[in-house]
């Protein structure tokens, strides 16, 4: 193998001594752009960066595989102890990303919860207010749109300005299933106050009966309800959709589209609630279509396999399927 790929595989496995060794035998620190020195800092070798640092390696190179930088790398990772060294020899700490955004390595480390990595960050003077292309608050939109609670609260501790960023956060967050970051965000931004829509929509998503219980005797709009109504059947939390329809979520006005989201998912219990809530009059004229396959059509692969015994234990006049 030549001395050069020797030099980029030691430095991505951190094997220190091989790397010195490899270095005191001509092999190239620059060869491929630095490659060596990305590779470990983004495999977090710290005292492998270290020696190749000291052996007079770019700090601030990029990768020719893709534009990020030795801190970026270790950013996305969380190698916090990789970030300090960096830091401390002079990384730029307000880098731009690939997509010329400003503070790449906050919100790199933020939008892969790395909190360790954020706080060391935010010490250091990275921007928390910092901008993407979906505007100001791109930290926290980052963190509690991939459900990482304890960045978000960190975030929030640190002075993040909710009101920043859009609803995405909130949304994405609720679609992960991430409780916590959802009732924190909810609590933080008073949402329950100025959207409570919103509030029922998302918090129905992630299953909080108790939110939703309280939500409900506020007044709603009941498109917001059959909303919410679709959104738990999706996530199959059955107890929630069954007092959604006592409260009066439609059913009918939804086109069905809670029923065909709890099968889509393979959600039995949820699906067998909806159906026992339809009169079987009732389920052969809400959609015409439904009586020709189309729920089931609806169901895909191996979702569709699981459910379609129950289904047609529930109705029987579904039609036979080729699966």
């Amino acid at each position: 193998m030549d001395i050069n790929k020797k030099l980029i595989t030691a430095s991505s496995s951190g094997q220190v001594s091989l790397v010195r060794k490899l270095l005191d035998l001509g092999a190239d620190i620059h060869w491929m752009n630095d490659s060596p020195l990305c590779r470990a800092a983004n495999h977090g070798h710290t005292k492998t960066v270290e020696l190749l640092l000291d052996r007079g390696a770019d700090l601030h190179v990029e990768e020719d595989e893709g534009p990020d930088s030795p801190l970026q790398l270790a950013c996305i990772y969380g190698h916090t102890d990789t970030v300090k060294l960096l830091l401390d020899r002079g990384a730029d700490i307000h880098a731009a990303d690939a997509f010329a955004t400003a503070e790449g390595p906050l919100l790199f480390a933020s939008e892969f919860g790395h909190v360790k990595t954020v706080r060391l960050l935010l010490d250091n003077g990275a921007n928390i207010h910092a901008a993407d292309y979906m505007g100001p608050g791109a930290p926290l939109r980052r963190a509690a749109s991939n459900g990482y609670f304890r960045t978000v609260k960190l975030l929030l501790d640190r002075g993040a300005d909710i009101s920043e960023s859009d609803n995405h956060m909130l949304r994405a967050a609720a679609e992960l299933g991430s409780v916590s970051t959802v009732r924190l965000l909810l609590k933080i931004g008073k949402f329950r106050q100025t959207n409570p829509e919103l509030a029922l929509v998302v918090s129905a998503t992630v299953g909080c009966l108790r939110d939703v219980e309280s939500l409900l005797r506020e007044p709603i709009d009941d498109l917001a309800v059959d909303l919410a109504l679709r959104r738990g059947a999706a996530k199959g939390h059955s107890n929630l959709v069954a007092m959604l329809l006592d409260y009066g979520a439609s059913i009918r006005e939804n086109d069905d589209e809670a029923l065909h989201a709890a099968a889509m998912y393979g959600h039995t219990a949820t699906v067998s609630l909806l159906l026992s809530r339809y009169q079987n009059s009732d389920l052969l004229t809400i959609r015409g279509d439904i009586k020709e396959g189309n729920l089931l059509h609806a169901v895909q692969g191996e979702l569709l396999r699981r459910q379609i015994v129950v289904l047609r234990q529930l109705y029987r006049n579904l039609p036979t399927m080729e699966i």
